[in-house]
This record gives structure tokens, sequence and C-alpha cells, in this order.
């Protein structure tokens, strides 16, 4: 609009013409990010953090460590054929800071990428949500009928999503990143 207020003639498709060409770089921030965190000094982290959670289950500790990787394996792409099927789901009273563990599962570059906000009636969103965010959480899970849980085991399992972007006219293939996790 500005540039047609300052006499350039200018149309919508030069506009996509430019987005889509080589003159534009790709910034992907959730590798940008891994790629500069620098080398691993080979303490485990991962399992520190799930030993921060009370539990019962002496499994949890290398569950949660397990799908921690495969969620970061899954922002890397190194399986395209699987998502990370697999749902931690932390059950616990209200104001026992659930949600704030699972948002703080993120580091604060990433924050951007999480959501505790996922409709599942609207199946379209839910599944630009697959290639919108990092890390989804299933904020009162238990608040999900019946009636959803067919279309949730398909948007668990889906390794990419399949969609025709807002006022596109073909179908892309997007790349997945969310993982998810719940809170009840």
């Amino acid at each position: 609009m500005d540039a047609l207020q300052e006499g350039i003639r200018v149309w919508d498709r030069d506009v996509n013409r430019y987005l889509s060409s080589n003159r534009v770089p790709l910034y992907n921030p959730v590798e940008d990010y891994l790629c500069n965190l620098g080398r691993w000094d080979g303490k485990d982290r991962v399992r520190a953090l799930a030993d921060l959670v009370p539990c019962n289950n002496p499994h949890w500790r290398e569950l949660f460590y397990r799908w921690f990787l495969n969620m970061v394996a899954h922002w890397r792409h190194t399986d395209r054929n699987y998502a990370n099927c697999t749902v931690p789901l932390l059950v616990g009273p209200q104001a026992y800071r659930k949600s704030t563990f699972c948002r703080n599962l993120l580091p604060t570059e990433l924050q951007p990428y999480y959501t505790d906000r996922i409709d599942f009636s609207n199946k379209r969103d839910a599944e630009l949500s697959l290639n919108r965010f990092a890390l989804i959480n299933m904020d009162e899970f238990d608040q999900n009928r019946e009636s959803q849980q067919a279309f949730l085991k398909h948007i668990i399992q889906k390794p990419v999503v399949n969609t025709r972007r807002p006022h596109g006219v073909a179908t892309q293939e997007l790349r997945r990143y969310a993982s998810f996790i719940g809170t009840s």
C-alpha cells in the first residue's frame, strides 16, 4: 500500500513472487536455536528436569527422557515418517504449576512456539498448529469430549501436515514441529 501511495506500480502477485524467491532467506527459529547451542558438556539435564515432577510411577523419568529426546529429534526433522506420538499427562490439583512446568520446557527463545490453546473442534486450525508450534499443551485434557478422541489420535500420530494455506489454491505438505503434553 505504501509503494502504491508512493507511485510505484506493484501488484499483489509481485509481492508473492518476491517472498517466494531466493532473495528472501529462509529462517527457521527452532533450527537456528538448536544450531547455536554450542557443544554439549555431557551433563544429563533432561532426567534432572523429569525429577522435578513428583510422581509415583517408577518409569516416569525414563519415559519423560525418551519423550523429550523425541521432541527435539522431531524439531530437527530426523524422522519424517513418524510423529512424536507419546503424550506425557501431568495430573494434579489446581494451582500445582503443571502448566508452568510445561511452558518452561521451552527456552525463552522458543516461547512464542508454545501454546496451551488448541481447539480440536476446529480441525483445520488444529492441524495447522502442528506446523506453527513446537510444543502444544493440551491443558485440562479431561475436558476433551469423547467425540474428539478419534481426531485427537489422528493429529497426535500425523507426521506431516497436508493442507491448503489460507488464500492458497493448492494443497501443500508442511513440516510438523509440534509435540504434545497434557495437564489435568
